[in-house]
């Protein structure tokens, strides 16, 4: 097993590489999230472990930090889905960070916590920092059915309830272009629920910027809700 930088076409083809990872891939892994922290002087790395049984693919964000070496931060991930996983590539990516300039490396793996995981997290020399991202759990819905499919499976209360008023009290979606208009409405929602909620965001350049290129490349799509007319 070892790690190595990916080559250029392995990188050409980085998403469909990155769907191949057992977590099955992630946005905050994508090439066109890698290119968009470009302009925020992150500098980009794409790492591939060859395994036994298969590669995995990681892309990693890239600082130096003066005095220290090399800052990498691997955005939801590595994409692996077990713990057991983890440990078997955690030293790989240390040697190689070390071998690198690195002196720090932050992953955030979405691995499903259990009692003791925090200890077994410190024994290999983890160390627990604040969330970078501002949603830092994530649900997995199968959205592989129909509409009512997807609806029944649901639970009786929660979701499926407050779907269910919303289509009696005339609530409505709609797809909608990603246009700087639509942007600044949906960045205005935002903006005003990080002011109830006392979470923060950036500006509204960054976000629409973030938006539209991920709309570009046809892996993001803005829906509106619509309630008497509004």
């Amino acid at each position: 097993m070892e790690v190595r930088f990916a080559a250029p076409e392995e990188i050409e083809n980085w998403n469909s590489l990155i769907l191949q990872n057992p977590d099955g891939g992630n946005v905050f892994q994508s090439l066109e999230m890698s290119n968009f922290k470009l302009e925020s002087g992150w500098r980009q790395q794409f790492l591939v472990l060859e395994l036994e049984s298969r590669n995995l693919y990681i892309t990693v964000q890239e600082k130096s930090v003066f005095l220290f070496g090399k800052l990498w931060y691997v955005p939801k991930g590595p994409g692996v889905e077990k713990v057991s996983e983890l440990w078997k590539i955690v030293p790989l990516i240390k040697q190689f960070a070390r071998e690198n300039g690195v002196f720090a490396v932050k992953i955030e793996p979405e691995i499903i916590k259990y009692d003791g995981f925090q200890q077994e997290l410190s024994a290999h020399g983890f160390i627990q920092v604040r969330p970078i991202q501002p949603n830092f759990s994530t649900i997995i819905l199968d959205i592989s059915g129909t509409d009512e499919e997807i609806l029944s499976s649901m639970p009786r209360k929660g979701a499926k309830y407050s779907i269910n008023r919303a289509r009696r009290d005339g609530v409505t979606v709609e797809r909608v272009e990603v246009t700087c208009e639509n942007c600044r409405i949906f960045y205005d929602l935002l903006a005003e629920t990080a002011t109830d909620s006392g979470f923060k965001i950036r500006d509204f350049n960054y976000h629409k910027h973030f938006w539209q290129d991920f709309a570009t490349a046809k892996i993001g799509q803005l829906f509106f809700a619509y309630f008497e007319g509004q």
